[in-house]
């Protein structure tokens, strides 16, 4: 988590994504919730709001990880400083309901 985490603040996040979606996969890892809410960010932050189709994907993409988070951990939350992302947490808690 912390290697991808590293990643993703050096803006890799193309990188940072793979190694979040291989933590996803890990069984037994404490830390699926948080590698999903971390995939969620980075699918979120790779949108170019020029390419419309494209846009509308990696944003389902990446509340669909956030709802995956929220499966595993109801508590689990943004991290801070990714505060520009909660409208898209909220929708994706709202889905669950």
């Amino acid at each position: 988590l912390k290697r991808g985490q590293a990643l993703f603040d050096s803006g890799r996040f193309d990188d940072a994504a793979g190694i979040f979606e291989n933590l996803t996969r890990t069984h037994g890892n404490k830390n699926i919730a948080m590698a999903y809410v971390y995939l969620g960010i980075t699918t979120l932050a790779r949108i170019n709001p020029a390419k419309v189709i494209e846009a509308k994907k990696l944003r389902l993409k990446g509340i669909n990880s956030f709802q995956n988070a929220l499966r595993f951990d109801r508590a689990v939350s943004l991290p801070a400083g990714y505060g520009k992302f909660k409208d898209q947490f909220a929708e994706a808690l709202k889905q669950l309901k």
